[in-house]
């Protein structure tokens, strides 16, 4: 399989592979080794988790404050990355303050729930080079945002109305859109995961297959946390919309 794409779930990593004709593979990891493991060959992945993470500091990493200015009213699904130090903290209350004495901010519940996923990402890509080269950071909304002409989606992803925009979108690149949401989640218990999560997997395998003409990042220039890894996140090459304001809109936003 040449893409992946892989979204964090209740029972590890939801992955989809495309192999550049139209075959795709999908199922769950456990971690993201596993998922490594299974994909070192792949010319690339791209993972719904923050990578590459500040040591301190009252500014936020760029990808983040710039996602969300093309966001819109979507914005609220890129929340503020905790910093390395409360990612490694043993409980919740403990990372509250370790984020607080190093960035001046709290730590959202969410984030908090997600940190095993950012742990593991940290610790394989700071052990592994190649991997650093192959694993990169990406966002479900970012990616339809650009699939949908620069424009963020009209409805959240856990609605009927959500779904039904986001394979609409899907469909247009990847004709067996639908029919990989269907068998995925007929193959595992909801408990493992959810339709939203394997739409949004797809989403970045789908990103993933316009590699590497047709992909970019924000930001272009990407920064570097402490130990080398990029602070980005890499989305498909929009195809603009006339309600989309344009390239001069999207320049200007970055």
């Amino acid at each position: 399989m040449r893409v992946v794409g892989a979204d964090g779930c209740r029972a590890g990593w939801v992955y989809v592979a495309l192999d550049g004709e139209q075959g795709w593979a999908g199922g769950i990891a456990p971690n993201v080794r596993a998922l490594w493991r299974r994909f070192q060959v792949a010319e690339l992945i791209l993972l719904d988790v923050p990578i590459g993470l500040k040591e301190h500091g009252h500014d936020e990493r760029a990808c983040d404050v710039r996602a969300r200015r093309l966001l819109g009213a979507r914005r609220s699904s890129v929340f503020p990355v905790p910093c390395r130090a409360a990612i490694y903290a043993g409980t919740y209350d403990e990372a509250c303050r370790i984020n607080m004495e190093r960035t001046g901010r709290g730590l959202s519940k969410q984030a908090w729930n997600i940190a095993p996923l950012i742990r593991q990402v940290d610790e394989l890509l700071r052990s592994d080079a190649r991997a650093r080269e192959t694993i990169r950071e990406s966002h479900p909304e970012l990616a339809f945002w650009a699939l949908n002409g620069g424009l963020p989606m009209a409805h959240y992803k856990a609605t009927p109305e959500g779904e039904a925009e986001r394979l609409a979108l899907l469909r247009e690149r990847f004709p067996a859109a639908e029919a990989v949401v269907d068998e995925l989640t007929a193959r595992y218990p909801r408990r493992d995961l959810d339709r939203h999560d394997v739409i949004d997997a797809l989403a970045l395998a789908v990103t993933a297959s316009g590699w590497p003409e047709h992909i970019t990042s924000i930001p272009l220039q990407p920064e570097f946390d402490a130990y080398g890894l990029r602070m980005e996140m890499v989305y498909g090459e929009v195809q603009l919309t006339a309600a989309g304001g344009g390239t001069d809109r999207i320049l200007d936003t970055l």
